[in-house]
């Protein structure tokens, strides 16, 4: 029972430190820069850019 708790509280663990460095890259604006980084490579690739 506690290898089956274990595993799954690692996993949950994993899940929640992933969502709150989701959350905090969100809130800081940082997907802005992302995107825009990705719609100057897709314009330069169809010649646009």
């Amino acid at each position: 029972m506690y290898k089956f708790i274990g595993k799954n509280g690692i996993r949950l663990l994993l899940f929640l430190a992933g969502m709150v460095c989701l959350t905090a890259g969100i809130l800081q604006g940082d997907y802005r820069d992302t995107l825009i980084k990705a719609i100057m490579i897709c314009l330069e690739c169809i010649g646009i850019g």
